[in-house]
């Protein structure tokens, strides 16, 4: 179980440093309290946007354009890497 833990935050660790990284910058860095402050509920792409003061389109083409990845996709990355430690109890 240890091994799983340590695998698990491992994982986690090296995505989110890796999207930092790309993302250096405040706009992102709001954007993922604004998400972790926002757990327990099903945020929707509308939500996001609405957050980040813009169009979903907007918003949806500025991240992908720094990411290179989509947001709806990041964001259930993002979920699920965060339910993979809570449950291996962290």
């Amino acid at each position: 179980m240890n091994e799983l833990k340590e695998k698990t935050i491992h994982c986690v660790e090296r995505f989110r440093e890796k999207l930092l990284d790309q993302l250096n910058d405040d706009y992102f860095q709001d954007f993922f309290r604004f998400i972790d402050e926002k757990l327990s509920e099903d945020l929707s792409l509308e939500d996001m946007a609405d957050f980040n003061q813009q169009s979903v389109s907007a918003f949806s083409k500025k991240f992908k354009e720094k990411t290179k990845m989509d947001v709806q996709k990041f964001y259930k990355k993002w979920i699920y890497d965060i339910a993979d430690c809570q449950t291996a109890g962290f």
